[in-house]
This record gives C-alpha cells, sequence and structure tokens, in this order.
C-alpha cells in the first residue's frame, strides 16, 4: 500500500498533504507490490567451523567497510581492526605466536618472506623495473624484513639479477 509522507522541500517548505479521495492509500500495480524474499535455505553454511575461512572473511568484511576518511579517529581504529583480523587469522591458520608480528599481524615464518621475495621477482620479470614506480616500494618491502627478521635478508638481494644493467645503481638493496 503506497503512503503519503511529508518530504521537507527546499526552503523548509513541505508539499500539499492531498485532501479527499486523493488521500486515500491506492494499492500498487501487481508487478511493483513487495514480493516476499524466498525462504532461505535450511542448510548450514559448508565453511561452518573452518576457523582460517572465518577469519579471512572477517578481514574481508573490515576492508570492505568505510574507507579512509578525514577523521584521524575512524582512520585508527580501522587500522586496529584490519591488524587484530590479521593477527586472528594468522592464529587460526596455527602460526606460531613468536613469528607473528605484534604490531600489523603479519605471519614472518620464512615460507612466507621466500613467498614475499618470489612475488617481486615475479612483478619484475612480467612488467619489467621502474626505478620511478618499483623501487620506492621494493625498498619499503625489503626494509620491513631487514627490519624483522634480518637473518632472511642478509646477503639476499631480490631482484639484483633482474634489474638491467643500465638501470643499475650502485647500492642494489636497501
Amino acid at each position: 500500500m503506497r503512503r503519503f509522507v511529508d518530504v521537507p522541500l527546499p526552503g523548509g517548505a513541505t508539499p500539499p498533504v492531498p485532501q479527499g479521495a486523493a488521500a486515500e492509500q491506492m494499492p500498487l500495480p501487481a508487478d511493483r507490490q513487495e514480493q516476499e524474499p524466498p525462504p532461505r535455505s535450511p542448510q548450514p553454511s559448508r565453511y561452518k567451523g573452518d576457523l582460517p575461512f572465518e577469519a579471512r572473511m572477517r578481514m574481508t568484511s573490515l576492508v570492505i567497510m568505510k574507507r579512509r576518511t578525514t577523521d584521524p579517529v575512524y582512520n585508527a581504529d580501522h587500522r586496529t581492526f584490519m591488524d587484530d583480523a590479521r593477527i586472528a587469522v594468522s592464529i587460526a591458520k596455527g602460526v606460531p605466536f613468536d613469528d607473528i608480528d605484534p604490531s600489523d599481524g603479519t605471519d614472518l615464518r620464512h615460507h612466507v618472506y621466500l613467498a614475499n621475495r618470489e612475488s617481486w621477482r615475479e612483478h619484475v620479470e612480467g612488467h619489467g623495473w621502474s626505478e620511478h614506480y618499483d623501487r620506492p616500494a621494493y625498498e619499503e618491502a625489503f626494509a620491513y624484513w631487514a627490519a624483522r627478521r634480518p637473518q632472511f635478508t642478509e646477503g639476499d638481494n631480490w631482484v639484483a639479477d633482474l634489474i638491467p644493467t643500465h638501470t643499475r645503481t650502485e647500492r642494489q638493496a636497501p
């Protein structure tokens, strides 16, 4: 059934309320009437009890939430939620507490380091190397691992053999 609602107009005025026959509620056409939603399936989620999956889904929902705003309190809270969710994912996956970065929840095991290194190598092999775009991000990623697991990065340069010699600089690794 259609209902009349007072909607404020610009300037604070309200539209006139219909009187008499026009004020009666008229049914919507059949094709515009509200349909009841179909009943939900009674079968349980096939992922119920899969803690790593549930944790990843929670983290995904946090990512999809409202993006950064100019409100510093909201941004700090959102960042904290993301870090807590990442820690929960690591715990659910069975990562030892000593291998979880407490500041951001990152898994710091050696195979994760190797996967990160391989990801950089694949990126450079597939897209080439750009001093302007790739160098800052590469140095940031390498510095992250060097600060947390220096034994992994010691003497290692992820992409040295992939960077063309004419773009190489004297300092290859950060």
